[in-house]
């Protein structure tokens, strides 16, 4: 081979092998991985994102918008059961000031016009409480039982796959099927044995090995 041959052909692979090193950081970046169902943002330095950021990733606006809608419903439930429990509170205690103000007025002998009336407190803390009851119960069902992202866990696991082995594509790197294939060719292709060696001599063993 020529010189100039020679160096074109060096000179090639050391390009070839600059462009893999910058896909293969480009890849390391932005690669996902989902472990016990939380998402991660790159393979070394793993920056941990939410379900909604996943789907942003992965380029599924459509996911996205679900899971920011359904967020959105889930606070507006969770602030309704919120809202009953604290009216449940204040309600019998404002009207039981309110009755107790009655109940002054009623027993005051210099007042001109008492109130012939003044309802009791029993029924106010009913409702207060039943209330409060309703608001736990709905607060219960918005923090507890109200899924926001309504995709499984395998579903995400398989669009977190899709995506590496697209982004592999994209940057002309080998898919992870090649890699493993790649990996147990090498390991068909080593192999180690003994075997017993007979001579007119004598005998032994002899090492036998194959890559």
């Amino acid at each position: 081979m020529s010189s100039d041959a020679y160096d074109i052909a060096k000179d090639t692979l050391a390009e070839h092998k600059q462009l893999h090193q910058h896909a293969q950081t480009e890849y390391n970046e932005k690669v996902l991985s989902i472990t016990n169902d939380r998402a991660y943002l790159g393979k070394h330095d793993r920056v941990s994102i939410s379900h909604q950021s996943l789907y942003r990733y992965l380029g599924r606006d459509d996911l996205y918008r679900r899971v920011k809608g359904r967020r959105r419903t889930k606070l507006l439930i969770g602030l309704l059961g919120g809202g009953l429990i604290v009216s449940g509170i204040v309600m019998p205690i404002v009207k039981s000031w309110q009755i107790t103000l009655l109940e002054n007025e009623q027993n005051d002998f210099f007042n001109p016009d008492p109130p012939e009336h003044v309802p009791a407190r029993k029924p106010y803390w009913i409702a207060g409480s039943a209330m409060m009851g309703v608001g736990a119960l709905i607060a219960i069902y918005a923090y507890s039982f109200y899924t926001a992202d309504k995709t499984t866990a395998g579903q995400r696991v398989d669009m977190d796959r899709e995506h590496n082995e697209a982004l592999r594509r994209r940057l002309g790197l080998a898919s992870a099927s090649e890699l493993n294939t790649h990996s147990a060719t090498k390991r068909d292709m080593f192999s180690l044995g003994i075997t017993p060696l007979l001579s007119p001599g004598g005998g032994g063993l002899a090492l036998l090995i194959r890559y």
